[in-house]
């Protein structure tokens, strides 16, 4: 005899998962019925869930394995590295012009600019104008 079950959770992923090291599971499923229903309450949901999954017609989608979901999760962490030092790349130009300065050279992070940026701080427009007014 088959055994079926079916789980209403919001951390789905997390319980299939853990449910995935002892059972064999079809996948994950997500039923349009429940998400549009009008009254959210877990015993008509539950009731919901039993009878499709009773007529077989409790739909499931594709899990990927551990080792895809790892490399997924590492790729999706690089990319908010790289959109990290790219707002902080671009914040640079901005916050120098608005102290009135500017690098020397053309291209913002050349080894010239990035080796003047590193060196000691310059002081600030509002310095130069109180000791050098023009």
């Amino acid at each position: 005899m088959k055994i079926k079950q079916v789980l209403n959770s919001g951390n789905s992923k997390y319980i299939h998962r853990l449910l995935r090291r002892f059972y064999h599971s079809e996948g994950l499923g997500k039923t349009r019925l429940i998400a549009e229903a009008k009254v959210k309450m877990d015993r008509v949901d539950a009731k919901t869930l039993a009878g499709l999954l009773r007529a077989d017609m409790l739909p499931t989608c594709y899990v990927p394995g551990e080792e895809l979901r790892s490399r997924r999760e590492l790729l999706r962490h690089r990319l908010n590295l790289v959109k990290t030092r790219t707002g902080v790349k671009n914040r640079i130009p901005g916050l120098l012009d608005k102290h009135g300065l500017h690098m020397h050279e053309a291209t913002p992070f050349s080894k010239g600019n990035v080796a003047w940026l590193r060196g000691p701080p310059p002081p600030s427009a509002t310095a130069r104008a109180c000791f050098h007014p023009s």
